[in-house]
Parts: C-alpha cells; structure tokens; sequence
C-alpha cells in the first residue's frame, strides 16, 4: 500500500502538470488550430449530413475545449447542463464547467440526391416510373442533428409527393412535353412546404428520367403518327384546294380579261355601225334636199316656160292688132 500510494500521487501530479502545461500552451499559442485540427479523426457524416456525436478533449483544468470547423462545414456542441452552440468554420476556443463536451459537424455544402425510380399509377391506370434529382443544403444545424437520417426522410419524402403527382394526371400529361417540368415544380413545392424536412433547405427539384408504358407509348406514338399522316393529308389537301382556286381565280381574271376585250370589241363595232348609220342618214338627207332643190329647180322651169308660152301666146295675140294699129 505505500508503494502504491506514491506510484498514485505520482501519477496525479504527473497528469496535472500534463494539464497545466497544455493550457499554458493553449493561451500562449503554442498549439495552434492546425496542430488540434491534425489530432482530430476525418470527418465521416454518418446521417449523411452530419457525424455522429464526438466527445471533444478538455484542457486546461478540464477548463476550456476547442473546436475546429473545417470550411463547408457547421459544428454543434453540447454543452455540459444541456447548453447547444453553433459554429462556422474556423477553429474555436470553448470555455465551459467540468463535464463531456459532445460536438457534431454538420455538411453545409450543397449535395444532389438522385432518387428512383419512382414507381406508381397513372390516373388512367397506366404504369409510370420517375427519375428525380434533389438538391439540397443545410438551412439549420440544430434541426438537422435532429433528423435521425435526414437523406431518408428526403426520398421518402420526394417518393410520396411523386407518387400524388403521378396519381393525378394521365398517362399522356406524365410523358407528355409539360410533365418534365410540371412534375419537378410539383414536387419542389411539396418538399419546401413539408414540416418532417424542417433545418433543410430544398433549392430545386430536376427529372432526370420518366418512363412510361411501352403499350400506351406504342399506342400513343402510331395515333401520333397517324394525326401526323391525317394532318399530312389535311395540309395537302388545302394545298391543293389553294392552287385549284388560284387557278380558277386565274381563269376568272383571263375570261374577265377576254369579256372585256368582247365587249370593246362590239362597242367599237356598235360605234362603227352607228358612224356608218349616221352618214347613211346624212347621205339620205343630202340627197333628199337635193332632189327638193331639184324640184323647187324644175318647178320654177316649168313656170318660167309657162309664162314664157303665156307672153308668147300674148305677144301671138297683140300682134295683128299691133300690125293693124301700124
């Protein structure tokens, strides 16, 4: 028992100047942050987002701790008494009552998580299949250290919102061009406005991949290609319906042309026979007043030779007795 006795007080002694020599270390700066940051093991985020509890060394008198945040990274202690700080990078100096001194770091850094595929029913009963990718970030440490596996409760999460969404349209809305996006936006909303993914934040949400049917894709491809051939012939027809009313449109203004070149034509010879019917008129009428001149002309003969036989007849009358007077 005597030798043991001093072998103890040995010991003690020898730790409390360990102690003490440390501190003086500490607040002289002789062990800096890099030196403690070598000591501490690699980070390994066991949740995925955050490790698990790690008891942190105590030094001077059991006094003061240090902590050392590596960048892209946050640090939650736990306090002796059921005291919680946070911390951003960088190294930091701890005082606090004798006690363990628990710290968890938690991933601050953006992550994508892909999930699928996502299995579920159309609303018109076909088979559909989802390939989506989260991104994500820590919003909230203290939140997150909560989570038991927060990348769980993310794709179990994400599996239900797509499964709503897959649930509530169609087939042909799902693969159709609209569903790659509507389907992201809809589950984006729905993983930013649930309660279980509270300390995360949800940046955005991306279809990587859908698949659907391979009957109703086959379906709805030939009755694609068939509105194609129908559209094809429709477009084709009207085509064909324009160029035959260009040409009769063509044909109208060639015979609108010809009746109006007809109908010059018989205006110019209606105008040419009334010209001719016009002289002719002129030429009768001339030759009308010439054939009264003619005979007011021969009346005016006949008159004169008239009166020429009356004094004849006069002067054949006044004679003998002109001669008998003589």
């Amino acid at each position: 028992m005597q030798t043991r006795e001093p072998m103890i007080a040995t010991a003690v002694r020898e730790a409390v100047a360990e102690a003490v020599n440390d501190g003086l270390a500490v607040v002289n700066g002789a062990i800096t942050a890099e030196t403690m940051a070598q000591t501490l093991p690699a980070l390994h985020f066991a949740t995925g987002l955050a490790t698990a509890p790690q008891q942190l060394p105590r030094q001077l008198l059991g006094l003061m701790a240090q902590v050392v945040v590596p960048p892209g990274a946050w640090a939650v202690v736990y306090l002796p008494g059921g005291a919680t700080r946070t911390f951003t990078a960088g190294s930091h100096t701890i005082w606090a009552p004798p006690g363990p001194v628990l710290a968890q770091w938690v991933d601050a850094r953006r992550r994508q998580v892909q999930i699928g595929p996502i299995a579920g029913w159309s609303a018109d009963k076909w088979p559909i299949r989802l390939w989506l990718a989260i991104e994500l970030a820590v919003r909230d440490p203290l939140l997150l250290v909560q989570h038991r596996e927060p990348l769980v409760a993310v794709s179990a999460a994400t599996r239900a919102a797509a499964h709503v969404f897959i649930e509530r349209h169609s087939h042909a809305e799902l693969t159709g061009a609209q569903g790659i996006d509507d389907a992201a936006r809809f589950v984006c909303e729905r993983l930013q406005a649930d309660p279980a993914l509270a300390g995360l934040e949800i940046i955005g949400v991306q279809t990587l991949n859908r698949q659907g049917d391979e009957r109703h894709t086959e379906a709805a491809m030939a009755a694609t290609i068939a509105a194609a051939e129908i559209d094809e012939e429709r477009r084709v027809a009207e085509a064909r319906h324009r160029a035959r009313l260009h040409a009769l449109a063509a044909q109208t203004v060639e015979r609108d042309h010809e009746h109006r070149l007809r109908m010059q034509m018989r205006a110019a010879e209606a105008r040419e026979r009334l010209l001719a019917q016009h002289a002719e008129v002129q030429r009768a009428t001339l030759a009308a007043r010439l054939d009264l001149i003619n005979a007011q002309i021969r009346a005016q003969v006949a008159e004169i030779a008239h009166e020429e036989q009356v004094w004849q007849s006069e002067q054949a009358r006044f004679q003998p007795e002109w001669e008998r007077l003589q």
